[in-house]
């Protein structure tokens, strides 16, 4: 899996992030990259469950990536598939760029919690520890 580190398959993984963005944004354009995204996403998925476990045995690696990878990324492509075709049908593709808009939007604020959550979590520990110590000086009479 080491070639997922190179700078050839960073060159190719940023330029399929932008085609899919942009291409993303275009009513007719969009379906068809559904149908692309419905066969490779769960390989992606499985690859990118596979990297993560390359410290396990490689048949226990490959099978939780299978088990596991294939279809969280397989059933999320589902899920924003099956809604495109619902705005699809409902807005006859106006209202396509508009969710991609919103899907990229929630993607930036869920990758931004994934960076804040331990801080969050930090901050939350410090907070319960300080206000734990407190009651605890209070209860045995001492000031605050």
């Amino acid at each position: 899996m080491g070639w997922l580190a190179s700078d050839a398959a960073l060159l190719i993984f940023g330029i399929a992030s932008v085609v899919e963005v942009v291409a993303d944004k275009v009513p007719a354009v969009d379906h068809a990259l559904d149908l692309l995204q419905s066969v490779l996403s769960p390989i992606a998925g499985a690859v990118a469950a596979f990297a993560a476990l390359s410290g396990w045995p490689a048949p226990f690696a490959l099978a939780l990536a299978i088990i596991v990878g294939a279809p969280v990324a397989g059933g999320v492509h589902a899920i924003g598939a099956v809604t495109r075709i619902k705005s699809s049908a409902a807005t006859g593709g106006a209202g396509n760029p508009v969710l991609s808009i919103l899907e990229d939007v929630l993607a930036a604020v869920m990758i931004a919690l994934a960076f804040l959550a331990p801080l969050i979590a930090l901050v939350a520990v410090v907070w319960i520890a300080i206000r734990w110590l407190r009651r605890k000086r209070l209860a045995l009479g001492g000031a605050p």
